[in-house]
């Protein structure tokens, strides 16, 4: 067979498998591999990997079948939220176990608010399920306090009326606020009553298991976060942790300390809840891995990183966030000539006045109380 051959029957496997896939048959998809489909590279038309597109069809099985395989995914593939709505511990084990976000929010909340109070969507099975499942996100490093937009783990699983769950999170150091105290009392379910007085077991750093595979920088930042680090998608040596809601990570401090172990540490959302750790003592090679970009108001990456040294050359400051689409940080000193600056800064980034301060005046007044600097494109 020509290598032309070979190719084109590499291609008819992978549309074998895509169809495949989106009729959740298991035996056909492991044909469709037999016959030299590649999960790896393959992409349907809408640039979706086979893993993605198992999931889009709630393809459970094969979606176990391709984390069997010698593949390397990205942290984006690995929608924990999904694994959990399966309602099935052994594939949040198998996504945990390939480096998935435990504490990744989505629309719907993270895995363990969506474990502790079952949308709709979630498919049916034992109640005993979603408790293993939640008992597997918290051993991994999730944070009970972390939820949805609408409330808590604790809040949901309050709702649900689901004392084992009440129990399970309050052990793991979930708050019991007036406002829970309430809810359940209005609600009158006695089981859940008794499960509040449940007391948090004392507070365990990242699992010791994660460290032997970890450089001791890391190591340290878990510690400080409270949580496991994860591989940061897409770029080699970078981790990514979520700040566990009862730790208090002060990047300002931190930053140069683990600069000097040859990590860059910085915020990846404007809450401070997320940070990165990359293998640099460059902030603005951090800036270029992060791919930060304007491009809706047609500003590059390469543009906002010549701005920014720009800015270091004339005002010292030091990076404290870096996302995709905005930057923060805080100048070592007060800047002088802070109605200059302020109009610079505006026509760098309008956001920053016609989302923010209003006026250019009052983005002086604060660059002049504060030091404080936070760019951002919409």
């Amino acid at each position: 067979m020509s290598k032309r051959t070979k190719a084109a029957a590499g291609v008819d496997a992978n549309v074998a498998m895509f169809a495949a896939i989106g009729d959740r048959d298991i035996k056909a998809f492991r044909a469709a591999l037999a016959r030299g489909a590649d999960v790896n590279a393959a992409r349907d038309f809408e640039d979706h990997s086979a893993l993605q597109l198992a999931m889009d069809h709630d393809a459970d099985e094969i979606a176990l079948a391709i984390l069997d395989l010698p593949i390397d995914f990205k942290g984006s593939e690995l929608n924990l939220v999904w694994a959990v709505l399966m309602r099935r511990p052994d594939i949040v084990r198998r996504f945990i176990d390939a480096g998935a976000d435990v504490n990744v929010r989505t629309g719907i909340g993270t895995p363990l608010s969506v474990a502790a109070r079952p949308p709709r969507r979630m498919r049916r099975g034992p109640a005993e399920a979603l408790i293993e499942i939640m008992r597997m996100l918290i051993d991994a490093g999730a944070d009970a306090n972390f939820g949805s937009a609408v409330g808590s783990p604790l809040r949901g699983a309050i709702e649900t009326g689901n004392a084992a769950a009440v129990r399970l999170l309050l052990q793991a150091g979930a708050k019991l606020t007036p406002e829970a105290k309430q809810l359940a009392a209005e609600l009158e379910d006695a089981g859940v009553i008794a499960a509040m007085k449940t007391k948090a077991a004392p507070r365990r750093s990242a699992p010791a298991k994660r460290d032997a595979s970890r450089p001791a920088t890391i190591v340290e930042l878990e510690k400080l976060c409270g949580v496991s680090a994860f591989p940061l998608g897409g770029i080699a040596g970078a981790f990514s942790l979520h700040v566990d809601s009862g730790k208090k990570l002060d990047i300002v401090k931190v930053q140069p300390r683990l600069l000097k172990q040859g990590y860059f540490v910085f915020a990846t959302d404007y809450r401070g809840t997320r940070v990165a750790a990359l293998p640099t003592t460059d902030p603005f090679a951090a800036i270029e891995a992060m791919g930060t970009n304007g491009d809706n108001h047609g500003i590059s990456n390469a543009d906002i990183i010549k701005w920014m040294r720009e800015l270091a050359e004339e005002h010292a400051y030091v990076l404290t966030g870096i996302g995709f689409d905005f930057l923060s940080g805080r100048f070592k000193a007060k800047p002088k000539n802070a109605t200059e600056l302020a109009n610079r800064m505006y026509e760098f980034c309008s956001d920053i006045v016609d989302q923010g301060t209003v006026t250019v005046e009052a983005l002086a007044a604060w660059l002049k109380k504060s030091g404080e600097f936070h760019f951002w494109w919409d």
